[in-house]
């Protein structure tokens, strides 16, 4: 029985030896407002990443970890370096447009802070009220259209917008980019006009601005 002792004590060491993964990356940096330049604090920032499971690559990226930037804008993400071949980055999506950031293990380096910094875009609204209030025809034509549009928003890809008739009172909004002039052209068409007017409307970061179209 007393052979037993030294084994017990022998396993009791090994087990509280046991290394832990020491392999971990740090991800930091600082979040700015693309148009002013100040920090941006409290945006919530995830990390997914795509592994290699025996051999092959698994098409999803899985959500790995998450942070918020703190009142300086700065954020740090610590998280272990597993079998993954790609990370993604992403912002969320308000009240800021939502960016995603693309990496590799090699833009890592082990157990020594990584710095990346960047910015985002605020978030601003518009909402276009088009009415006709003058004597048209039903053969009336008028046409609408955002112009040097640089933003991905279904109402808002630069395409025309016709409305016919002699009766038009509609109203749509989109979300673009803040702090920005938002340039449209209008055209109205009838038996004796042909008018084409290219026009901007200042769309302030955080707001709606509005847009009234009378013809």
């Amino acid at each position: 029985m007393k052979c037993l002792v030294p084994a017990c004590w022998i396993l009791i060491i090994l087990s509280g030896c046991t290394p832990k993964n020491q392999f971990t990356f740090v991800l930091e940096g600082r979040v700015i407002n693309a148009r002013t330049l100040a920090p941006v604090s409290g945006l919530e920032l995830s990390l997914s990443q795509q592994v290699l499971s025996s051999g092959t690559f698994n098409e999803n990226f899985n959500y790995l970890t998450g942070v918020s930037t703190d009142g300086s804008g700065n954020y740090v993400m610590e998280f272990p370096r597993e079998n993954a071949v790609a990370y993604r980055l992403n912002t969320s999506d308000a009240p800021y447009i939502a960016r995603t950031f693309s990496f590799d293990q090699d833009d890592f380096t082990l157990d020594e802070p990584n710095t990346f910094n960047f910015s985002v875009f605020p978030e601003g609204f518009v909402e276009v009220h088009l009415s006709n209030e003058l004597p048209s025809a039903p053969s009336d034509l008028f046409r609408f259209r955002f112009d040097q549009v640089h933003f991905d928003c279904q109402c808002c890809n630069g395409e025309w917008k016709q409305f016919a008739g002699a009766e038009t009172d509609t109203t749509f909004g989109c979300r673009l980019y803040g702090d920005t002039w938002l340039h449209y052209v209008t055209q109205y068409i009838s038996e004796t006009t042909d008018t084409l007017i290219a026009d901007s409307l200042w769309c302030p970061a955080f707001q709606t601005a509005q847009l009234f179209l009378v013809y």
